[in-house]
């Protein structure tokens, strides 16, 4: 799988995210939640921004995390990592 050496900082994730047509709804963490929601027409990314570990829900079902390694080569996984984490090589 590729290596990544960290969790992007949260306005450069959320900017990158948005780039690529995910809409951002910080109103939970606004009032003290550790996520913030990414929703894209398929999907729906739970990101935890105290430890940079996310969640992918399709409908009530959990489809991904940052641990889906079968997903790897899966352009809107690959896509997601891309996003949020910094590649080991530039970290």
């Amino acid at each position: 799988m590729k290596q990544f050496g960290g969790l992007r900082p949260e306005n450069e994730y959320l900017d990158n995210l948005k780039k690529v047509g995910y809409v951002i709804n910080k109103t939970l963490y606004n009032e003290g939640s550790d996520y913030i929601d990414a929703i894209s027409s398929k999907r729906l990314v739970l990101i935890n921004s105290f430890n940079g570990r996310f969640m992918v829900l399709e409908g009530n079902v959990e489809v991904a995390n940052e641990s889906s390694e079968t997903l790897e080569g899966v352009d809107w996984y690959d896509e997601l990592l891309n996003c949020l984490y910094i590649p080991k090589e530039a970290a």
